[in-house]
Formats: structure tokens, sequence, C-alpha cells
């Protein structure tokens, strides 16, 4: 056998190989990409899954709170109006300390506002 017939077999085995392998390489890249594909749509999912149960967990927490506190106010508007039932001077005291509650609460706010907007 010549040196050029087995040259081109030579050759010809090598293309042979390197088209296996190649073919071996897309095909391991194909199935890459589904998983890749198949992982994405499993999180994508889980997500939509997640947000909705704290869209869920929102409201409730929403509602929840609010009859809260509801309650609590009526308890106290209840506790309120025993006190203040007891006697004119009960009634009389509590006003006169609301206010000045009240007041107090309004100073602290303004003296909040000014410092905001110097410091701001």
């Amino acid at each position: 056998m010549s040196v050029t017939t087995q040259v081109t077999r030579s050759t010809g085995s090598l293309l042979g190989v390197v088209s296996t392998v190649a073919g071996s390489v897309s095909s391991a890249f194909t199935a890459a990409t589904k998983s890749i594909s198949l992982l994405d749509n499993y999180v994508s999912n889980a997500l939509e899954h997640q947000q909705e149960r704290i869209d869920a967990d929102n409201a409730q927490f929403s509602i929840r709170l609010q009859a809260t506190k509801a309650m609590e106010m009526s308890e106290l508007y209840a506790e309120i109006r025993e006190f203040t039932s007891k006697s004119q001077e009960h009634h009389d005291d509590y006003a006169k300390a609301s206010a000045i509650i009240g007041q107090a609460i309004e100073a602290g706010k303004a003296r909040r506002a000014k410092l905001a907007s110097t410091n701001g």
C-alpha cells in the first residue's frame, strides 16, 4: 500500500472520529440546553407560586391588623366610658389630661418636623 493511500485512509479515519466526537458534543449541548430550560421553567413557576403566597399573606395581615386594632380601640373606648362615667370629676380630669397629652404630641411632631427640615 502506498503512503498516499495510507495517509488518505488515516485522514478519513480521523475525520470519522472528529465527526463522531462532534455529534456527541452536539448531543451533550442539546441535553444541557433542555435541562436548563426545564430548570428555568421550574424556578419561574416556583417564583410565581411564592409571589402568590406573599400576596395572600399580605392580604391576611392587613385584615388581621385592621380587625385587631379596631377591637383594641373598642376596648379602649369602653374603658374610657367606664372611667369617665364614675363622676363628673373623673370626666373633667380625663378631658384635661387628654388635652395636655394631645398638645404634647402635637408639639413633639412640630419639633421633629422642624429638625427634619433643618437636617434635610
